[in-house]
């Protein structure tokens, strides 16, 4: 008996391998769509992450002395997520700051705030295999920096030629810390024979060449890198909730003022005028000192004066503008406030007040009554020139100098001693993470 063959169909199972592979195909490219949309949803959220770190950094810096200056950081910082479309609504997204970070190398520091932006993504493709979202994270941190050296002494201009002079007699002294001149001109630094310029701790930087006779102490470095300006992220005071007075101008007797805001304040002949601790805003008409007068501190020991030198328009800008002159005997004397966004800070002149602040001594040579401006704070003149001649003289005592251009001439003196613990700290807003 012969029993029948039966012949093999392989067609079926080509359609099968088919659809197995088609089906394959699919995954793959669907998992590549599915990480393509992930990839795009983490770069809106760094994005927005970034911006809302370097939010609460700047926050930090321009509060660093408030009380609930982490509120304010945070509060930065949730804005600037939701104004790029993450509004920590707790469903579609979630928006975590931390102050200070929780994770990374700036764990712990209250000068750092961590920005954590979370998205749970829907799929496209593989939720046949049960995943319908995944979890997208973006995450930054920003916080305070500060520059790697400090200096008594500033010159800023970045162009000036000279931006620091000493002809003359002229002293000029740093102590506890460098100088540096900013400019990256030739001739930057001018000193003519006669000259006294030392700076024993940290050296002499300057960014342009120097054109150095006299004495000089210290190390003088020239094609040095130029720096920014260390208290630029200082917000100025707007004058709300002070009061406003008359013009001062004291002639003769002892007389004693209150902080508040002035059109001027000039003493002459033997008047002594004297500052309750606090803010003071000079609005436009500028600070004069001559005769014997005397501008000083009401009660030293207290809590401080910080004095803002603004134009005539102040608080918006404009307006004619006042100088700060000492000459003849005259003497101002100020004890820095020690409290507030400007602790550490005698003097503030605004940026709109391009004037020169001028201190011409008129006494005899080591006569204690020569025109003098004395303080323990830092004098801060972003935009101006200062000008100590004759036998001037500028003394700065745990402070700093930071003006435009200086100029030392005649048998002036300039002497800056500078210390990190009562020294307004340096600070600039940036991302780290």
């Amino acid at each position: 008996m012969t029993w029948p063959k039966f012949r093999r169909d392989d067609r079926g199972q080509a359609v099968v391998i088919l659809g197995l592979g088609l089906t394959a195909l699919l995954g793959v490219g669907g998992l590549a769509i599915d990480a393509g949309l992930e990839y795009v949803e983490h770069r809106r959220e760094q994005v927005a992450a970034d911006s809302a770190a370097w939010a609460a950094a700047v926050s930090l810096t321009n509060n660093w002395n408030a009380g609930n200056r982490s509120t304010l950081a945070q509060t930065a910082a949730l804005d600037y997520a939701n104004r790029n479309g993450y509004n920590n609504d707790g469903v579609t997204n979630t928006v975590t700051v931390n102050i200070p970070p929780t994770s990374g190398g700036f764990s712990g520091n209250t000068g750092y705030a961590e920005v954590i932006i979370k998205v749970n993504v829907r799929t496209a493709f593989i939720q046949v295999v049960g995943i319908t979202t995944r979890q997208v994270q973006g995450r930054a941190v920003g916080g305070i920096v500060a520059p790697p050296k400090n200096y008594a002494i500033i010159a800023l201009s970045k162009t000036a030629a000279p931006g620091l002079s000493l002809t003359g007699q002229a002293e000029v002294e740093a102590e506890g810390a460098g100088i540096l001149v900013n400019s990256s001109a030739s001739g930057a630094l001018s000193t003519t024979s006669g000259t006294e310029l030392e700076a024993s701790t940290g050296g002499i930087d300057v960014a342009g060449t120097a054109s150095a006779s006299g004495q000089v102490q210290g190390t003088l470095r020239t094609g040095q890198a130029q720096q920014s300006d260390p208290l630029a992220y200082l917000v100025p005071p707007n004058g709300s909730g002070m009061t406003t007075y008359a013009a001062v101008n004291a002639t003769s007797g002892t007389i004693t003022l209150n902080p508040g805001i002035y059109p001027s304040i000039s003493a002459s002949g033997n008047a002594d005028v004297r500052l309750r601790p606090g803010t003071y805003v000079i609005k436009g008409g500028g600070i004069s000192v001559s005769g014997n007068a005397r501008i000083e501190d009401d009660t030293p020991g207290d809590s401080g004066v910080f004095i803002y030198n603004a134009c005539a328009n102040f608080p918006s800008s404009g307006g004619s503008c006042g100088a700060v002159s000492v000459s003849g005997n005259g003497r101002i004397k100020l004890e820095k406030t020690t409290t507030g966004t400007y602790a550490g800070i005698s003097f503030w002149q605004a940026c709109a007040n391009t004037q020169t602040m001028s201190i011409v001594g008129g006494g005899q040579q080591s006569d204690d009554s020569n025109g003098e401006f004395e303080t323990s704070g830092t004098v801060y003149l972003p935009c101006a020139a200062v000008s100590v001649s004759g036998r001037g003289e500028l003394e700065i005592d745990k402070g700093q100098l930071i003006a435009l251009t200086i100029s030392a001439t005649g048998n002036s003196e300039i002497e800056v001693e500078w210390e990190s613990s009562s020294t307004q700290p340096n600070r600039s807003p940036a991302l780290v993470e």
